[in-house]
């Protein structure tokens, strides 16, 4: 199976159990979240992503390399503008969270996502 659908497959066997997701995360380099996303993603699992991220487990710099990584994936523009408002409020509430981090990425990152 590619990196991708065992991802998938890992992710959401993490369901619920944001600790653990954040922490699934954290084991990727940034090379492998792009090969992770470079195929698009299903809302829900975009829309849990995001969840995982604004939650307080994560860090403002695995965020952001979550964030970037994204943009790399087929199609982005179009996903980004066709979330569900579920999935808007979490990423705005990610976005909240890095008020404080590194102003000129997050403000190109706060652009990217249409924010």
């Amino acid at each position: 199976p590619s990196i991708h659908n065992r991802f998938e497959r890992t992710w959401r066997g993490l369901a619920g159990q944001h600790t653990l997701r954040v922490a699934y995360l954290k084991l990727f380099k940034s090379a492998n979240f792009k090969k992770v996303f470079k195929a698009a993603i299903s809302d829900d699992l975009l829309e849990s992503l995001f969840e995982a991220l604004a939650s307080d487990d994560a860090d403002s710099d695995l965020s952001i390399r979550v964030l970037e990584a994204l943009k790399q994936m087929n199609s982005f523009a179009l996903t980004i503008r066709m979330l569900p408002e579920s999935a808007l409020i979490s990423l705005k509430n990610i976005f909240l969270k890095l008020a404080t981090s590194d102003v000129e990425k997050v403000s190109t990152l706060r652009s990217d996502y249409n924010l």
